[in-house]
């Protein structure tokens, strides 16, 4: 599961290269509930309607940057025990985080059923096209296996025939 950072204003993430971060998830609900509330508050994030963000995934993490040994520590009178370290003002807690730009391989997945949908769409017409020139066809032929008039006349004259002897 790819790991960002939670803290309001941080866009550190597990895929920078230049920087050596860690992530530590938030502390468990269950066990350490007044810790992890520590550490949702330190975050500083705010829903759109103004109240205080709460987390709903066990998988929400903090960076090492906002600890000033660079890791949480366990001990309460420990100043890392609720990360500190932030670079945020009042007004970049409010404002929401900028939309990440699509990855490549996502365009090109949305760009191929793109294709797939016009080349199916394609498929169909020249379906639909050869049936109806199929019925077109099947009318013509059935025109062209008529009796020639001089065949009828022929037919008639063996009848002609085949009444006289009686």
């Amino acid at each position: 599961m790819p790991k960002t950072c939670s803290a309001q204003g941080c866009l550190n993430h597990h895929m920078m290269k230049d920087k050596k971060v860690s992530f530590f998830c938030l502390p468990n609900l269950l066990k350490k509930a007044e810790r992890r509330r520590l550490w949702v508050r330190a975050c500083q994030r705010i829903n759109s309607d103004g109240t205080q963000w709460i987390p709903h995934s066990k998988y929400v993490y903090i960076c090492s940057e906002h600890f000033v040994s660079g890791k949480p520590v366990d001990d309460p009178d420990h100043i890392d025990y609720v990360p500190t370290v932030f670079k945020t003002t009042p007004q970049m807690a409010s404002r929401p985080k900028k939309r990440k730009k699509l990855p490549d391989s996502y365009r090109s997945i949305k760009k191929f059923h793109h294709n797939m949908e016009a080349a199916y769409e394609a498929a169909e017409a020249l379906i639909t096209l050869a049936k109806t020139q199929n019925t077109q066809t099947s009318l013509n032929s059935t025109s062209d296996n008529t009796i020639p008039v001089n065949s009828i006349e022929n037919l008639s004259s063996n009848t002609s025939n085949f009444s006289d002897s009686k």
